[in-house]
């Protein structure tokens, strides 16, 4: 279960790595990923409940 769980997750903070890279390529000065158990998804700031557009990154 601790390896299923280990995998999952290191799954979801590549993908934030790979969010966080298209931001800083993309110049935002503000932004971030948010990461749970079920999903990971760009945010515009840490307030922010809903995935950042590419308008607002």
């Amino acid at each position: 279960m601790g390896t299923v769980g280990g995998n999952l997750m290191a799954n979801r903070f590549n993908a934030a790595q790979a969010d966080i890279g298209e931001l800083i390529n993309a110049g935002a000065t503000q932004g971030g990923c948010r990461i749970t158990l079920v999903d990971e998804f760009p945010i515009a700031n840490l307030a922010s409940q809903t995935q950042a557009t590419t308008q607002n990154r």
